[in-house]
């Protein structure tokens, strides 16, 4: 056979590939027990809390992130495709752990090396090696390829402490601070308040350090007085510890919780991106529960955003009051900076047809400097956070379709109206978007507006610069190094 540089070819390749893969990981699941399940969820907080010990490095940091996607991953494969007993009889197979781990990885750098064929301009499969070949000198040289690194340093920057795992005080605090006023629309979904769900939380992870305290001798302990991971009884006696009974969480929190609970018909092996562990965390053992903290705090806000969002009945509700909620975090942050509220959703028409609204318009009066902003309240899609180029690609070219060119249209009515080419109109958004480096409008996030404010005549990459201060080339070098959705992989 002849190699092809047909980048469709190259993915149905690669899919092919990876369907091929699962159908070994199958195999391989089909030999595990409860141990190795309960193997991945103890690993999750040993990952974490060793680490936070150690007070690991951003490089640490980002390794321990993949880590994490790989055991959720297969916490929630186990649980679709495995058949095992309740009560765990052995440790985890160490064999068996080293199998599911490298088969995923083998997965998913073929996912990567579908990456690889979308961000780069050519690709080419040798046919008779099965091997991707794309031009890695396009790193330095390819102005789209470094916009698209550009824009991953950012993300994973932004979105840290969200990939990252917290503490439970660090994440219940942030959860009553995002959703507290919105506790009536909370309370109509999930047939509970805010208050009370929080104080369960507390009230669980309570007994769950009464447990540890009680079993403490089980364990044995590293001479950093860590939990030892490598003693696979640790996995089992620590997962024990998180089974908890429908009459210990309450049928009150029961209620918030079945939100929550992981449903096994959802799953899609196909989908490496998206962990529906993270959304739904709670696992039903039989007539039990089990309840892993850092799966659960990572998931409180993802999954409630979501919840509210998508409910029919107060959906559009919350969609409205988060968009003026952020409105209001825009002008907190200019208000600390001299800047007072111009106007609000002014208003503006061609003729007789509306163009749409300004959001904010704001104002510092001892720079003589005016700023007309569109707020954008989005969170990142999931293969986004993944650094995955062709959704990417896909949200620029929507992102030009719907924003940019709204806005342009708005400015130049504005510009028109007042007879000065010197309007200023920035969109200023939640998280990072990939419009910033491929527009000559300002697109900034709500942290990098902060760093604009305080010098307004910074270009769009001196903001990200200043902003990312002088990490930021480190930076670049360690997602170039790290992250194997740059390099050939197959």
């Amino acid at each position: 056979m002849s190699n092809t540089k047909n980048k469709k070819v190259i993915e149905a390749d690669l899919i092919n590939d990876i369907k091929k893969d699962l159908a070994v990981l199958r195999l391989i699941v089909e030999r595990c027990g409860i141990e190795e399940l309960f193997y991945f969820l103890a690993s999750i907080n040993f990952e974490y809390h060793n680490g936070q010990a150690r007070g690991a490095d951003p490089d640490e940091k980002v390794i321990e992130i993949q880590h994490v996607d790989i055991y959720k991953y297969l916490i929630g494969y186990l649980l679709t495709e495995g058949v095992f007993e309740e009560k765990p009889s052995r440790n985890p197979d160490p064999l068996l752990i080293e199998a599911l781990v490298n088969t995923v990885r083998i997965i998913n750098s073929k996912y990567q090396g579908i990456n690889l064929i979308h961000l780069f301009t050519e690709a080419e499969l040798d046919t008779t090696t099965d091997q991707i070949k794309v031009d890695i000198s396009e790193l330095g040289k390819n102005e789209r390829v470094q916009k698209f690194n550009k824009y991953s340093i950012r993300i994973q920057d932004n979105l840290q402490d969200g990939l990252g795992l917290k503490s439970l005080g660090q994440s219940l605090q942030e959860f009553y601070d995002e959703f507290n006023e919105h506790n009536d629309l909370f309370t109509t979904v999930f047939e509970g308040n805010i208050t009370d769900f929080l104080n369960s939380i507390w009230r669980i992870h309570y007994l769950f350090l009464e447990r540890v305290s009680k079993k403490e001798s089980d364990f044995t302990i590293t001479n950093e007085m860590l939990i030892d991971s490598t003693d696979l009884s640790n996995h089992i006696n620590f997962s024990k510890l998180l089974i908890f009974s429908s009459e210990e969480l309450g049928n009150s929190f029961l209620k918030i919780l079945d939100k929550f609970i992981f449903k096994t018909a959802e799953f899609d092996p196909m989908e490496l991106r998206y962990d529906q562990v993270s959304r739904t965390p709670i696992i039903k053992l039989g007539k039990n529960y089990l309840v892993s903290f850092e799966l659960l705090i990572g998931s409180l806000q993802l999954n409630t955003h979501y919840t509210l969002m998508s409910d029919k009945s107060i959906g559009e509700m919350y969609k409205k009051r988060i968009s003026s909620q952020f409105e209001e975090k825009i002008i907190k942050v200019a208000k600390r900076l001299g800047y007072r509220v111009a106007n609000r959703n002014l208003m503006l028409y061609e003729g007789k047809n509306m163009i749409g609204d300004v959001d904010l318009i704001l104002e510092n009066s001892s720079i003589s400097h005016k700023i007309h902003i569109e707020a954008k309240c989005y969170a990142l899609h999931a293969n986004i956070q993944a650094h995955d180029p062709k959704i990417i690609s896909e949200n620029l070219n929507k992102q030009k379709e719907d924003w940019e060119y709204k806005v342009k249209r708005r400015k130049s009515r504005l510009t028109g109206q007042v007879n000065d080419g010197n309007i200023e109109y920035i969109i200023v958004t939640k998280n990072p978007e990939i419009l910033g480096h491929f527009s000559d409008l300002l697109v900034l996030s709500l942290e990098e507006f902060e760093t604009y404010l305080k010098n307004t005549e910074l270009t769009f990459e001196e903001i990200i610069e200043e902003h990312y201060s002088r990490e930021y080339p480190q930076k670049m070098e360690t997602y170039n190094r790290l992250f194997p959705s740059i390099r050939p992989v197959k």
